[in-house]
């Protein structure tokens, strides 16, 4: 857990550095916020608050985490992003060195993503790359509703903030938005559901491009079954937050 320099932020008034688009969510095939509340249900001002609170912690303090791989061909490994070791490879905007909270004052994007060893397997002769992606910068504040009335706010969101990918055809996504008009990326097996990351409030999406496989969820780990062979799973883990000095 690193330590930051502690600072002030005017940003664009609305404790971000960017400004957040408003989202109609109203017709899209599932959302929750950072605040719990779910489609289907009203929020409370608690619950506003919470996701506020939560949407400024991803954004702000957000430091990295790892993502656990296992499959039934022994491979058990760790897929790491570290922000402040400078454990990335790509930074948006390119030029920008953003390894602090305090960098982030003067972004109006952010995300980072890791593709570490890429590695070969000999299976079906094909190879698999270890693919991690976080994203900060789709922040959305979210109505059921139109927009142009207040009162369908229902709380800050954030869609497609982690992105994981394994043996190409698995993926294990977590978003506050699943969009009815989000293409199935791999055409086969979707499972859409409600789970916490870190104890923040989330819908996890896992994928299989792959129909003889099934998907399921339990918390932060994605199950990958198929009769006959032993399972692959994509767990993530330890995340990390900056403190303050």
């Amino acid at each position: 857990m690193p330590t930051a320099t502690s600072f002030a932020a005017l940003g664009r008034g609305n404790g971000f550095p960017l400004c957040i688009e408003k989202l109609d969510v109203s017709s899209d095939t599932d959302w929750i916020t950072l605040g719990g509340t779910q489609k289907g249900s009203s929020p409370t001002q608690s619950a506003i608050d919470l996701s506020l609170k939560n949407a400024m912690k991803l954004f702000w303090n957000y430091n990295g985490h790892t993502v656990n791989l296992k499959s039934e061909s022994s491979v058990d490994d760790d897929v790491v992003i570290d922000v402040a070791n400078e454990d990335y490879n790509l930074q948006l905007p390119r030029e920008t060195d953003w390894n602090n909270p305090l960098s982030r004052v003067c972004l109006d994007g952010a995300g980072v993503e890791t593709q570490q060893n890429s590695f070969w397997l000999v299976r079906n002769n094909n190879f698999a790359i270890r693919f991690s992606q976080v994203d900060l910068r789709n922040l959305k504040r979210m109505y059921n509703g139109s927009t142009d009335n207040e009162s369908n706010f229902v709380g800050y969101g954030i869609q497609f903030f982690a992105f994981q990918s394994f043996f190409s055809r698995f993926q294990f996504n977590f978003t506050s938005i699943y969009p009815s008009t989000f293409p199935d990326p791999l055409g086969s097996d979707v499972t859409i559901e409600s789970t916490t990351l870190n104890d923040i409030p989330f819908l996890g999406v896992a994928l299989t491009g792959n129909s003889n496989d099934t998907t399921s969820i339990s918390g932060q780990t994605a199950t990958y079954s198929r009769t006959g062979v032993s399972d692959h799973t994509i767990e993530y883990k330890d995340f990390d937050f900056y403190t303050y000095s």
